[in-house]
Parts: C-alpha cells; structure tokens; sequence
C-alpha cells in the first residue's frame, strides 16, 4: 500500500517547491486527494510523478499543458502509429543542444509507454526487425530515434490488424504455412517490375500467378491459396494508405507476420 504525505513531505521527498506543485495541481498535471480538514494527500506514485514533471520542466523546459495534451492524446489513441507521430511533433519543437539528451530519454519513455509490450515481447521485436531497423547510436538526433520507433508502431499495429484476418470456412486464418507462404511469394514481389500486375484488381488468379500454379477450380478454392490473396489485398491497402515505399511496407508486414507465427507456436501476447 502506497505511504500518504503531507505537502511539506511532498516538498522534502520530491525536492521541488511548494509554488510548483500547486501550479501542477492547477493545471491538473496532478490529481491529489484531499483529506477531511481539506488539505491534499500524496502518495508515492504523486512523488514520483511530481519529480519526473519537475525535470521535464526543467530539462526541456515543455510547459505542463503540453505534457498533459501529449498524455490524454495517447491515452485515447489506439493506434500506436499515430502516437509516436504525436510525440515526435510536440516534442520535436523542444529539442535542442542544450536538452537534446533529456528530450531523446523522454521520447523514449514516451514511446515503451505507447507500445505497452512485455519485457519478452519488446525483446522479440526487436530481433525480429533488427535487420532492417537498427536502434539509433547515442550520439544520434531524435528523428532518427524517431524513424526507429515509427518503424515499429507500424509493425505492431499491423500485428494487431493482421489478427483479426478471417476467412469464410476456415476455423483459423493464421498457421505457419501462411506465414512461409507470404515470405515466399508475396515479399519477394518486384514491386517496380509488377506494378500494373499487382495494383490492379487482385484475385486467386494473381496469386496463382505469383506462386506459379496452374489456375482451376481446386486452386481458386484452395484455403491457402484464399487466404494470401487476402493478404496481397492487405498489404497493397496499407501501401495505398500510408504511402510508404512498398519494398519497406513488404517488410514491415514481413516482421508483422513472424510475430503472429511466434503468437502461434508460444502463445507470446501484446499486453
């Protein structure tokens, strides 16, 4: 159970003076509870919240009112895309020599927060996308870092998206033989020498196609056959709606793929 303080102890443990919290407290960065004779309780979790403001304050001098739009933002958002994009465009206008250090840490922070991934899952993804997507050296700017967790938003949204794939009649959309299938036929399309090919309407006759077998009735309604045809679909939508260069959006459901194939062996869950 969280220790209660008073102001005074709340000062003394956070270190940061009694004008500042109570402007934290008017603004609504925190939200004390008052006790019967009216004054406010802190927690240890208000501590704690009170010095992480505090050097955000002070280190990337960002006003309280940005911090807390940037928070509700994310909060209500569910796409993780769209909140690291948030985060680096308010942040973005706080980055400088002088806080660069402490403005990269917090988009950092920012971004575990909006990815919201267990220790083992974080570890997997970034093994999984390590080839392509290399994590920024130190010295780096925060758009490198950035493009870094930009990368990854798309990959777990697309993760989140691609679940929810169904096929009429099949019990489950996805095992492995999808996953090797898209790798094998889908990934490796030549986007600039098949473009006419693939962005016109797609059906199980492309897919045939690309996977170089004859097109009858069986094949038309073989699942796997069904199923990658949906996939291509998705993968040409996302291209369209994004407007990512295509050989990147190949691997980013690439990695999006080989995390719903760890999902089917281990049963690892986002949480």
């Amino acid at each position: 159970m969280s220790n209660k303080y008073k102001m005074a102890d709340a000062i003394k443990l956070s270190g940061v003076n009694k004008n500042r919290i109570n402007v934290m407290i008017k603004q609504q960065v925190i939200n004390p509870k008052k006790n019967n004779s009216g004054y406010y309780v802190f927690t240890d979790e208000l501590i704690e919240l009170i010095k992480m403001y505090d050097g955000l304050k002070r280190d990337i001098k960002i006003p309280y009112t940005d911090i807390k739009s940037l928070e509700a933002f994310i909060n209500n958002t569910s796409s993780k895309v769209k909140c690291v994009q948030k985060t680096f465009e308010v942040l973005r206008n706080y980055d400088c020599t002088a806080n660069n250090v402490a403005t990269k840490q917090f988009f950092y922070i920012c971004c575990h927060s909006i990815f919201g991934l267990s220790d083992e899952y974080e570890e997997l993804l970034n093994e999984i996308t390590d080839g392509i997507n290399l994590y920024p050296h130190q010295n780096e700017t925060l758009e490198a870092m950035y493009d870094y967790y930009l990368y990854q938003a798309h990959v777990i949204d697309s993760v989140i998206e691609l679940s929810t794939l169904e096929l009429e009649s099949e019990k489950e959309f996805w095992d492995l033989d999808v996953v090797k299938g898209y790798e094998a036929f889908i990934f490796n399309i030549d986007f600039n020498r098949n473009r006419p090919f693939i962005t016109e309407k797609i059906d199980e006759f492309i897919m045939c196609s690309l996977m170089r077998v004859k097109y009858d009735t069986e094949s038309k309604s073989n699942p796997l056959i069904r199923k990658l045809t949906l996939l291509l679909k998705e993968l040409n939508k996302f291209h369209d709606e994004t407007r990512i260069e295509y050989d990147t959006c190949q691997h980013i459901f690439l990695h999006a793929t080989k995390l719903l194939s760890v999902d089917i062996h281990d049963n690892l869950e986002i949480v």
